[in-house]
């Protein structure tokens, strides 16, 4: 199967936007039994065009959301606020501890 088709790979970049499973993206994309290994493989590797499709699509998807809640509280909705600002405070983390488990590489 060629997971680098341009077709294929907007699709996943879909499920990453949805937030699916593996297991979930196999069913819906009707990975066929025989290529269910190698698909694993690819969506796990850090360098290959599936992971990083996945990746895109869940980024595209806190974007979205990111950009709702930054208008909302804008506008004064104090929960929007807070859930932009939890959001926000999980992403600092999660950059931060990436880079201190790359630093100790």
């Amino acid at each position: 199967m060629n997971y680098n088709d341009e077709d294929f790979l907007r699709r996943i970049v879909g499920v990453g936007t949805l937030g699916y499973s593996l297991e979930k993206i196999m069913n819906v994309l009707d990975i066929p039994t025989a290529d269910m290994k190698s698909f694993t493989d690819e969506f796990y590797n850090k360098n290959s065009e599936v992971y990083r499709a996945y990746k895109k699509g869940i980024d595209k998807a806190d974007y979205v959301i990111d950009m709702k809640l930054f208008e909302e509280a804008k506008s004064g909705n104090i929960r929007a606020l807070k859930k932009y600002e939890e959001r926000k405070d999980k992403e600092i983390y999660r950059q931060r501890r990436a880079q201190t488990l790359k630093d100790e590489e």
